[in-house]
């Protein structure tokens, strides 16, 4: 009976010991090597706590000034299945916070570098579900708040990870629905498309409302990324005049992002808006012309007066 005692003390101490200074850290290592795979560094954890069903990290700070953060990530683990070599099952994040500066047009730009092989290749094999996910952008002038939740399964019966994600703004001057699907292959191939719909928007160009459209973001075997997008809006003001129909279509070439945009004044027959614009890193490269046709310059001019006397906002004639 001492003997039994004896040992079942010994095992108590030696388990304890294993959970405390080999299981917790590798556990925690794991969590916080999903983050390091998405481009985080300087990644501190506070709080982590030891449960029969897994671990619970309280507080994640993913960059030295803590503006990336992420709250109570809770894995379930099998511990006997884990002690001796197992992986974590199920990560959930009941919220994470990030933030981005856009300074200018090209700093979109510097995003795309978390469309690489380097970030995606590389995902951990385990579901992850984000409960909560907000993403702060600040503007020179503004700032913009997006809402959403996140899921990441584990490998598909084709060895592709599946991610969806529905991400919406928070403010009254951008508004839409949007849900996003991407499909990630073991080499880092990839495919990702955005759905969206009641897009409303307010600009300092002009607004629109009633759009509509697609996103879709697709990486092949030698690493060339292919962009693709279009939306179309039924009504809006462009320059602060009154258009239906608007279509935008941005692609991408060698030289750069190419887009077109068409439009119909509204109120008017016969009065059509054409641009055809380059967006590029390389200010030589970039282009921006815009049309307005009419085949009746004087009808076109009288209406203008009048939207002019009848609006609020004064159109330069």
């Amino acid at each position: 009976m001492k003997k039994f005692i004896l040992f079942f003390i010994v095992f108590m101490v030696v388990g304890s010991a294993t959970i405390k200074f080999i299981a917790i850290p590798r556990a925690e290592k794991n969590i916080l090597s999903s983050f390091e795979q998405f481009g985080f560094k300087d990644i501190t954890a506070e709080n982590t706590k030891l449960s029969l069903k897994g671990i619970m990290i309280e507080n994640l700070s993913l960059d030295k000034d803590g503006f990336n953060k992420a709250k109570n990530i809770r894995a379930n683990i099998s511990w006997p299945t884990y002690l001796i070599g197992g992986a974590l099952s199920d990560i959930k994040i009941e919220q994470l916070s990030l933030s981005a500066v856009i300074d200018r047009p090209n700093d979109i730009l510097h995003f795309k570098k978390y469309l690489t092989h380097k970030y995606l290749k590389n995902i951990s094999n385990n579901n992850i579900t984000i409960e909560a996910l907000t993403i702060d952008v600040a503007l020179p002038k503004k700032a913009l708040r997006f809402n959403g939740d996140v899921n990441i399964s584990k490998e598909n019966d084709s060895g592709a990870r599946v991610i969806k994600a529905n991400i919406n703004p928070s403010q009254h001057d951008l508004s839409f629905d949007s849900q996003w699907q991407a499909e990630v292959n073991k080499d880092g191939t990839f495919i990702i498309e955005n759905l969206f719909s009641g897009l409303a928007a307010n600009t300092p160009i002009g607004n629109i409302k009633r759009g509509t459209g697609f996103i879709s973001f697709a990486r092949d075997k030698d690493d060339n990324l292919t962009i693709t997008s279009q939306f179309d809006a039924g009504s809006g003001h462009i320059l602060n005049f009154p258009f239906k129909d608007i279509n935008f279509i941005l692609t991408q070439t060698e030289q750069g992002y190419p887009a077109t945009l068409r439009a119909k004044a509204a109120h008017i027959n016969d009065v059509n808006l054409y641009g055809d614009f380059v967006f590029s890193k390389i200010p030589s490269k970039q282009q921006f012309d815009i049309v307005l046709d009419t085949h009746n310059p004087n009808k076109f001019i009288n209406y203008l007066k009048q939207y002019n006397s009848n609006s609020a906002i004064k159109i330069t004639i």
